[in-house]
């Protein structure tokens, strides 16, 4: 007759016949022989590592508290496989798991970083950066590359995000910051320009230079209304875009927009000084036409005096003289003021010359209309004619 087992026995005897040792290790788990469950637990933890099924063994090593004397062979064998085999991400992560040395397991999760970073994964390596802990000294160098690559790129955002996140001096985030500002000013990305000068604290005489700098070009070429908006929007002060200002209201001037300059000069409130050159232009172009009606609205509507068109007008009165118009002289003398010590000199010659050809009616009339006063000069000049 046979021997009957036991339930308990037949069990047993089941579980040791089994292949499979998570059986044996659950088994040995239930009733209580911690170190025989940990064994099997062990050898199937090993079976899976060098299977690659790491997420499968990781809950084997926490299911039964597996110590890292019981498995570090097998970990280390294969952290050793996967740094052969470039795969730094997975090595650091398992390393960390299974707590290896933090030195250990940082350095390949420095190589992982690097990796990424390189193929300009920036996201996937600041993950590794922050899950690892990376001090910023053991990836100071790669950021460096990173940094410089992308302003060569002229991915200057970029750049700049870098140097914030990885904490480089303060002029690499400068450096990228203004190039990116003016960047996305000059392609129309105010909001972004915005928002990069406040994420990187540009200093707020960096962002008014740039921004009047593009003011000036758009200026130039009669975007009027894009460069208000660009002074208003960053805040840029009348004088630093002058200047420009001044330039575009001269040319006005000289194509006789004098409407348009008047509308310049009111909306930056250009000072007399700032208008003399292009009014002076202006005035002296109108002289010339004899159009002195307008010459003397360009006079007043751009606060030119007596004194500043003087010497342009009396360049006129003399080529009048010159050329015997006579008239036209006598109407620029009253109308500016001209005084009687600058245009005598001249009157006199003319009178002399017109007395010396014969034309003794018109140097009289020249001699009362100019009011040449004085019996010696009379005399004087009458006896160098009859000598």
């Amino acid at each position: 007759m046979g021997v009957i087992l036991k339930s308990d026995d037949l069990l047993r005897q089941r579980v040791e016949a089994s292949q499979d040792n998570l059986v044996k290790a659950r088994y040995y788990k239930t009733i209580g022989n911690i170190n025989e469950a940990k064994k099997w637990a062990v050898i199937e933890f090993t079976k899976r590592m060098n299977s690659a099924y790491y997420k499968s063994a990781i809950r084997i090593k926490r299911e039964y508290e597996l110590p890292l004397e019981m498995v570090r062979e097998s970990i280390e064998k294969v952290y050793n496989q996967l740094v052969s085999k470039d795969q730094y991400e997975l090595a650091a992560k398992l390393g960390k798991e299974y707590g290896l040395p933090e030195s250990k397991f940082v350095e390949s999760a420095v190589l992982a970083f690097n990796k990424y970073f390189t193929r300009e994964q920036y996201q996937k390596a600041m993950e590794i950066e922050k899950e690892f802990n990376i001090p910023n000294s053991r990836i100071h160098k790669q950021v460096i590359e990173g940094y410089k690559l992308n302003i060569s790129k002229e991915r200057f955002e970029m750049a700049a995000q870098i140097a914030l996140q990885y904490e480089l001096p303060r002029k690499y985030i400068t450096d990228a910051a203004e190039k990116a500002f003016k960047k996305n000013i000059i392609n129309n990305r105010f909001d972004k320009a915005i928002y990069l000068a406040e994420e990187t604290k540009l200093k707020k005489e960096i962002i008014r230079k740039i921004a009047a700098e593009d003011f000036k070009i758009r200026y130039h070429k009669g975007h009027y209304d894009q460069a208000r908006f660009i002074m208003d929007t960053f805040g840029v002060p009348v004088k630093m875009i002058k200047d420009a200002v001044i330039r575009v209201f001269d040319l006005h001037m000289e194509k006789k927009l004098y409407g348009e300059a008047s509308v310049i000069s009111q909306e930056y409130k250009l000072s007399k000084k700032d208008m003399k050159k292009g009014a002076l232009k202006a005035f002296s172009d109108l002289i010339k036409k004899n159009d002195l009606v307008n010459s003397e609205i360009i006079r007043k509507t751009f606060s030119l005096s007596f004194k500043d068109v003087r010497s342009i007008v009396m360049k006129d009165f003399i080529k009048k003289i010159e050329n015997e118009d006579y008239n036209e002289a006598l109407m620029l003398k009253r109308g500016y003021k001209l005084p009687r010590k600058l245009t005598a000199p001249f009157v006199r010659k003319a009178y002399l010359l017109l007395r010396n050809a014969g034309y003794f009616k018109l140097a009289d009339q020249i001699y009362e209309e100019y009011q040449l006063r004085g019996e010696n000069f009379i005399k004087r000049n009458l006896k160098k004619l009859l000598s």
